[in-house]
């Protein structure tokens, strides 16, 4: 089930949520306390990592606030947590969990609660909920026309701040008496002439996704297989040393379909044989393996 939503609300902003976060000079402090952040109790939550390129991570409340993190975290031994895991760290913010547009900054080591769970991608149904996103008020954007249009002009949208479009979009979506309970991903379309630095974007792992609305966005059908792929926790491909490289599959530049390993990291194809050093002898001559097809069939459309 596919739903695609154009935006024309206002935008409520959301109320805090415990833990409440502020900043005073500089210095992450807890709403009616006197001690820094740091020293604070910890906040429990899901880290996320992002598609468009490394170094970029996510973590997610169990309230469901989203706050974008200046770095990844680390445990105890100064590895970096893998995304999906479940942790209790101490963070200091820019504002307030529970509103658009919020960064925090790791402090200390992350303690592990939960690791990263298996991630499921055989039977299952995507019930994918599309927003599309526009800028309302009156904006002013290096090379692009002032239009009314959909979205409130604030600095972390104008700098194509995608929490803040996801938090806003959905405080919409909600203003409208629409559930995004029921579906279980979320695609957001940004707004035109944001400048982003990325034509498609993604938690990885995750359920949610963001794309530009051009041709190397939303309208490519690689960009978008892959943006959706990497909610299922598969990378980017690469060939010969360069990320995206790959041109055999929508994972790097291509528009076909997983490669043969991604298609087994995905459990949606099985091994034909496993070939080795040792199963491979110098001028022996090993007979045919046969491939199957990914697709066994075409899909015909019903009247």
């Amino acid at each position: 089930m596919v739903a695609v939503l154009l935006l024309a609300a206002s935008f409520p902003t959301s109320e805090a949520r415990e833990p409440r976060v502020e900043v005073v000079g500089g210095v992450g402090k807890l709403l009616g306390g006197e001690e820094p952040l740091v020293n604070a109790d910890l906040y429990q939550g899901i880290v996320y990592a992002k598609s468009a390129g490394l170094g970029r991570w996510s973590f997610r409340t169990p309230a469901g606030d989203v706050v974008a993190l200046t770095g990844p975290l680390k445990d105890s031994s100064n590895k970096v947590i893998d995304a999906g895991t479940t942790v209790l760290v101490a963070l200091a913010c820019n504002g307030y969990f529970g509103n658009s547009g919020v960064v925090c900054d790791p402090r200390g080591v992350a303690r592990v609660i939960t690791p990263a769970a298996p991630i499921t991608s055989t039977n299952q149904k995507l019930r994918l909920l599309t927003l599309v996103t526009s800028l309302a008020g009156s904006c002013s954007i290096p090379g692009a026309n002032t239009v009314a249009v959909q979205l409130p002009c604030r600095p972390p949208l104008l700098a194509c701040d995608e929490e803040a479009i996801a938090h806003d979009a959905i405080a919409a979506l909600r203003s409208m008496n629409v559930d995004p309970a029921p579906f279980t991903h979320c695609s957001f379309v940004v707004p035109q002439n944001l400048g982003c630095g990325w034509a498609g974007l993604a938690e990885l792992p995750g359920t949610r996704t963001w794309f530009r609305p051009d041709g190397s966005g939303i309208f490519d059908k690689g960009m978008y297989m892959q943006e959706i792929l990497h909610n299922y926790g598969v990378w980017h491909a690469w060939s010969k040393g360069v990320e995206s490289a790959d041109a055999s599959t929508a994972m790097g530049q291509g528009e076909a379909c997983p490669s043969a390993p991604e298609l087994w990291r995905l459990q949606w194809g099985n091994t034909v044989a496993e070939l080795n050093a040792a199963r491979l002898p110098v001028g022996k001559w090993l007979g045919w393996y046969t491939l199957p097809a990914t697709f066994k069939f075409a899909k015909v459309p019903s009247a």
